[in-house]
């Protein structure tokens, strides 16, 4: 018997898969309860966020809007030291420091109450038991009765929802009310809508004073410096077509001319310009006679 039970060359048995699991330590047991409490508290910071981030875009928009309706801003432009190429309106730029101080006024309401016990409220069927297991971790308690506790309380938490720390309603209303004002603020950017204030009266229709005559202004202030003009020296050629009567002239020469022009003056009278219609003008031969005669006359 001795020597069948020392037989063996001294190695472990291998474990039996009938064989229960060992069970948690009560060290163990406090370290999940501290873990669910880390859970607990990140949370109820998620709900605070959301609901301090809805509230905050509310007051940026009202701000905005109340401003640029106002009138007050409106011209102003800030320009973003990074990006000199992105320019704000002034009602932005109020209207987003209001949001953010908003934001951090929201967020610090919201947890400067402990978050564990704003989840105990919610969940009011494991508050007494969460309240008791959390004081316990708090005081470092890791004694066979505290991890019964533990091991309780961890089992009603698979039961609870941290939904609860979200008022649905209030971010439903607050949710309406930035649909509401981006559609004002919208409207007012592209009507212009103004009440008052700092508005330029010169821009405005029938303005009479930007029509008041104030007397006749300088030429040079108007034309400028006066400046010398150089003569160019390249030879151009004008060609002028005319029509009269039943015959037609088609002449082409340099422009200007040495001479021998019409009349003989050396320029070309672009005012002896024939008839482009003959035929609806009564006795057009006698007017181009006429004329000629009168060219006549100039020579002699």
């Amino acid at each position: 018997m001795s020597g069948d039970q020392g037989g063996d060359s001294g190695e472990a048995p291998a474990p039996d898969p009938d064989e229960a699991p060992a069970q948690p330590t009560p060290d163990s047991r406090r370290a999940e309860m501290a873990a669910a409490l880390r859970v607990i508290r990140r949370e109820g910071w998620k709900a605070a966020v959301v609901e301090a981030t809805v509230e905050a875009a509310v007051v940026f928009l009202l701000v905005d809007v109340l401003l640029s309706v106002t009138g007050s801003g409106v011209s102003t432009r800030v320009t973003i030291p990074l990006a000199s190429s992105i320019t704000l309106p002034g009602s932005a730029v109020v209207g987003a420091g209001a949001g953010l101080a908003a934001f951090a006024v929201g967020l610090w309401l919201r947890v400067r109450r402990p978050l564990v016990e704003q989840f105990e409220t919610v969940n009011p069927a494991v508050a007494e038991a969460l309240r008791t297991a959390r004081d316990a971790v708090d005081d470092g308690h890791e004694s066979r009765m505290a991890a019964r506790l533990y091991a309780d309380v961890l089992d009603r938490l698979r039961t609870t929802s941290s939904l609860g720390l979200i008022r649905f309603r209030r971010v439903a209303v607050m949710l309406a009310l930035v649909l509401a004002l981006s559609v004002a603020a919208t409207q007012a950017a592209v009507y212009d809508v103004t009440l008052g204030g700092d508005a330029d009266d010169s821009e405005l229709p029938g303005d009479t004073a930007s029509t008041e005559f104030t007397g006749l202004v300088d030429g040079d202030a108007v034309l400028g410096d006066a400046e010398d003009v150089s003569a160019g020296d390249a030879n151009l050629t004008a060609r002028i077509e005319s029509t009269g009567g039943d015959d037609g002239t088609d002449t082409s020469g340099p422009f200007p001319t040495s001479g021998g022009g019409a009349g003989g003056t050396g320029e070309i009278d672009s005012q002896q310009a024939g008839f482009d219609q003959p035929e609806l003008i009564e006795d057009a031969e006698l007017i181009r006679e006429y004329n000629l005669r009168i060219r006549q006359g100039s020579n002699d």
